[in-house]
């Protein structure tokens, strides 16, 4: 139910992404897109300020990292079980 009150603004910070893309001879979709998109939306649905998302984003990447994940692609068990020997 709310992702379903969201998909509005989504659509809004799809669009407005897409045309920031627009007019450029290359973008990277990873990081034009892929990454701001559920970042925005995040960072709205927790309440982070514009000026703090930055910030935020790179708190994010920081535990991405020490879970043992790579920004972009994490493992499916990014903490490896540790054995008593």
């Amino acid at each position: 139910a709310l992702v379903q009150n969201l998909h509005g603004r989504i659509e809004q910070i799809t669009e407005a992404l897409l045309d920031r893309m627009q007019g450029k001879s290359e973008v990277d979709l990873i990081a034009d897109f892929a990454l701001p998109l559920p970042m925005t939306v995040i960072s709205e649905m927790l309440g982070v300020p514009e000026q703090e998302r930055m910030r935020f984003r790179h708190y994010a990447k920081d535990i991405v990292h020490f879970r043992g994940g790579t920004w972009g692609v994490l493992r499916a068990d990014p903490v490896p079980q540790l054995r008593a020997e």
